[in-house]
């Protein structure tokens, strides 16, 4: 695997502007850096719906940040925004998967700012060297030390001087800028920092209208309401599913049509062979009658409903030759193209709970309640796809 070294320093024999460090009171960053996020398996691409809970795998250059880059690097992810303006993530970390990957953790905020229009936000990673050996640090030619100080073209003290002139850290592409007061001298000892930014789009909250009988649902405007003269739509979730919604005539409320097609990592990890698409669906819509849900894959055979930590065998059929189940509401499918490993029949499951709500409730006519669960757990793409 190409090292992440090698690119960085590939990176910093380049054009000037693309030196990178750290001395004693500077700091040098090259905007453009290594690290980003891989959105290639998201139908929703950056989009990211307020409440919910994401989880992109990270790159290092054309890799994934995964062990042998953190045996090299930290790595670390704070939000970037301008003077006056807020916080739009309540969620946000770097974590590293069951796979050795790592992962950037992200929730956007839910409030009356994404009602009406989507909102940009900005992620920033600063990889470090963890090992440098003290003399690599130290500056100890006078070419090396105009090299660095040719690239101090800003020159303000510190990130938050850097906020108060661009809400936009594209702006800063190709540029640098200087944290302390005097330039880099001879002598003076240097430590790599590798910055980059990722830019996101907090999908509004406001409502979309169905009024045809087709729909293709976009997640930066996932509420959606019926018109008043449909009575049906087939909607179509990208390339991964559809699915033909009934609405009631008497009954006006707001969908939440939101939905992710990354991969669960449980079970990908415990069925290594087998061909798995995946789509969850966060707000749980609930529609007027029954339907067909259908896994755009003739490869898939087998389709489960992922139910808190339970993968759930469900009883399908084919619709023109494609896998296809029935029911009035949507929460979070695995397909694939054999059977899963640790599944469970929904008979055990309506067993199982039935069994429990009667020894946790002594009285004879308590009713036990088998309500789908939204997944809520962080998912990741296939690291197969060669991205």
């Amino acid at each position: 695997m190409k090292k992440l070294m090698a690119l960085l320093l590939a990176v910093a024999l380049a054009a000037g502007s693309t030196t990178v460090a750290f001395a004693a009171n500077r700091t040098y960053v090259d905007i453009d850096g290594p690290v980003s996020v891989d959105f290639e398996d998201t139908d929703g691409g950056n989009v990211l719906v307020p409440g919910v809970e994401y989880r992109f795998p990270l790159l290092d250059g054309n890799n994934y940040f995964d062990k042998d880059s953190a045996d090299n690097y930290t790595i670390k992810a704070s939000e970037y925004y301008g003077s006056g303006e807020k916080a739009k993530f309540s969620d946000l970390s770097v974590e590293r998967g069951r796979d050795g990957i790592y992962y950037l953790v992200v929730k956007a905020k839910s409030n009356k700012d994404t009602y009406y229009d989507s909102q940009d936000a900005y992620v920033m990673f600063i990889v470090t060297d963890k090992y440098v050996d003290r003399d690599d640090k130290k500056v100890t030619s006078q070419r090396e030390m105009d090299d660095y100080n040719d690239n101090a073209n800003l020159g303000w003290s510190s990130w938050r001087d850097v906020k108060k002139e661009y809400d936009d850290p594209t702006d800063l592409v190709g540029e640098c800028f200087i944290e302390g007061g005097d330039e880099i001298e001879l002598k003076d000892y240097v430590t790599t920092e590798y910055v980059s930014f990722e830019q996101f789009e907090i999908a509004a909250r406001d409502y979309d209208y169905i009024n045809d009988d087709e729909y293709e649902v976009d997640n930066s405007m996932p509420l959606v309401m019926a018109g008043g003269d449909v009575s049906k739509s087939t909607l179509y979730f990208g390339d991964t599913a559809e699915y033909l919604a009934k609405f009631s005539s008497t009954k006006e409320k707001p969908f939440n049509l939101s939905y992710t097609t990354v991969t669960n990592p449980d079970v990908e990890d415990d069925n290594p062979r087998a061909d798995i698409v995946c789509i969850s669906f966060p707000g749980k819509p609930v529609f007027a009658a029954n339907s067909y849900l259908i896994i755009k894959d003739r490869d898939m055979e087998y389709l489960y409903e992922w139910d808190d930590g339970d993968l759930i065998e469900l009883d399908t059929t084919f619709e023109d030759g494609y896998l296809a189940y029935r029911t009035d509401h949507l929460t979070s499918y695995i397909a694939s193209d054999r059977p899963l490993r640790d599944a469970i029949g929904s008979s055990d499951r309506e067993e199982s709970s039935s069994s429990s709500s009667s020894s946790s409730r002594p009285t004879t006519n308590t009713s036990s309640s088998n309500n789908a669960g939204n997944t809520g757990r962080p998912t990741k793409p296939n690291p197969d796809t060669g991205r």
